[in-house]
């Protein structure tokens, strides 16, 4: 994951969008687009305002959980992973 600018060789870059939800895959995901270093632990779990009004939900990247070697951590960061995407599934039910 690159910054587009750089491998273009611009300096300066943007991109608009404008969507209800954004669920980023991991803390790169979250950085490209949220435009600043975010870690996973302070921002999951909760929306995050966009500029455009929607909300942006942040969690673990699902590689992570093939990663976890101790069972009963990897079981407790799947059942973490799985409410995430049911919080998302909710707001997007109320779209």
């Amino acid at each position: 994951n690159r910054d587009l600018g750089s491998a273009r060789g611009e300096s300066n870059y943007s991109i608009s969008y404008s969507v209800a939800v954004i669920l980023h895959l991991g803390a790169t995901a979250a950085r490209s687009v949220l435009g600043r270093q975010t870690t996973i632990s302070t921002a999951r779990g909760h929306p995050i305002a966009l500029e455009g009004g929607g909300k942006a939900w942040v969690t673990i990247h699902p590689s992570y959980l093939l990663r976890i070697e101790d069972p009963v951590m990897a079981a407790e960061e799947r059942r973490r992973f799985v409410e995430d995407l049911q919080a998302v599934r909710r707001r997007l039910e109320i779209i």
